[in-house]
């Protein structure tokens, strides 16, 4: 559970899967969109990508903090006003520390161009 209130609107665009045409084929099929409420989001201020973690060394766009599970990788999100981005990387969650469990995750964006 979230100790931050979610109460920022984005979309969250979800790969269909795969489903099987008329002729038998296995075609990806229609993605989804949901609704979702995070804590906060975000656009970098420059023309150079933020560089987010000190492993994964990921370039973002934008980011934003979400509730655990949220977003997956394979996600795309439309942000009000921003675009569409898609997620890049794993969410960084910084619950397991013996201090503090903020309850929500932090989600590195890149933008998606056309």
């Amino acid at each position: 559970m979230t100790v931050f209130p979610l109460t920022k609107e984005v979309t969250r665009i979800r790969s269909g899967g795969v489903v099987t045409d008329p002729f038998g084929n296995e075609v990806p099929g229609p993605p989804t969109e949901e609704q979702v409420l995070v804590f906060a989001w975000w656009v970098g201020s420059s023309g150079e990508p933020n560089l987010s973690g000190h492993v994964e060394r990921v370039e973002s766009d934008a980011s934003i903090i979400a509730a655990p599970g949220d977003f997956r990788p394979a996600d795309m999100v439309s942000l009000p006003g921003a675009g569409v981005f898609e997620v890049a990387g794993h969410p960084a969650n910084f619950d397991n520390n013996p201090w503090w469990s903020p309850g929500v995750e932090t989600v590195s964006l890149r933008r998606v161009e056309g």
